[in-house]
């Protein structure tokens, strides 16, 4: 059985002091405004509706990621809205529904870095947000890194 998650909502990630949001991903538009698929990945998904959830659109959409699939946005490089430092606030709202989510299993929601890219090291991961199955339930994770320590020591959860 494949894992998936369903993205029912807008993705925002506000980064710093910025009171807005530095991207927003709202899965009732365009596939062509979103980010790049890679993988099985379903657009025009029926997404949270009325009346269960009255103030979503009757016709809201969402997007099914499969396990091994994602969506992806290029770096803009250093300094860019994407980067978290220590000391850094950071606001993300997203709405999932994860289909089936095993035992200590992660699954990302949103993160920045650790694509797998032979162009960098295996850990070159920023943030993320993921939520990890414990107890028959779906728990969040934040995840960061920061520069290492004398200690070797940069994960952060």
């Amino acid at each position: 059985m494949l894992n998936s998650v369903l993205l029912i909502g807008a993705i925002a990630l506000a980064i710093g002091d910025n009171a807005s949001p530095s991207v927003q991903w709202d899965f009732d538009t365009a596939e062509a405004t979103l980010p790049a698929a890679k993988g099985n990945v379903q657009y025009g998904q029926a997404g949270p509706r009325p009346p269960e959830f009255p103030e979503m659109a009757e016709n809201n959409t969402a997007v099914r990621v499969d396990s091994s699939a994602y969506l992806s946005v290029p770096d803009a490089g250093a300094n860019s809205d994407f980067d978290f430092t220590n000391g850094d606030a950071i606001t993300i709202e997203a709405w999932v529904n994860p289909s089936v989510l095993r035992e200590g299993h992660v699954s990302y929601i949103v993160g920045k870095g650790r694509t797998g890219s032979p162009k960098f090291s295996r850990d070159n991961q920023n943030w993320s947000l993921r939520i990890v199955g414990a107890q028959e339930e779906a728990k969040l994770s934040f995840l960061f890194a920061t520069k290492l320590s004398s200690n070797n020591q940069h994960w952060h959860r």
